[in-house]
């Protein structure tokens, strides 16, 4: 999972497979989101797999983080000015 601000700085990244397959890490993770989301927008890139461990949270909490207007969700591989 990968975490960039609108900026021209580095990206974050999160490693994926301790944080993804524990619900209680990954409902971690995504309400830290949505606390950046409040003031920054959120460029996320997110493997499948990631994405369904999403569907997989609480239905608030994963409504709350899929309809979040600063976070935008998008496949892998796809970073904001790399075109």
């Amino acid at each position: 999972m990968l975490i960039y601000k609108f900026t021209k700085k580095q990206p974050k990244f999160v490693s994926q497979n301790q944080k993804v397959d524990n619900p209680e890490s990954l409902a971690n993770i995504v309400e830290a989101l949505l606390i950046i989301a409040e003031s920054n927008k959120v460029f996320l890139p997110l493997h499948p797999r990631t994405r369904q461990a999403i569907q997989q949270l609480p239905m608030t909490l994963k409504n709350h983080f899929i309809s979040n207007k600063n976070i935008t969700i998008s496949p892998p591989g796809r970073i904001p000015g790399d075109d």
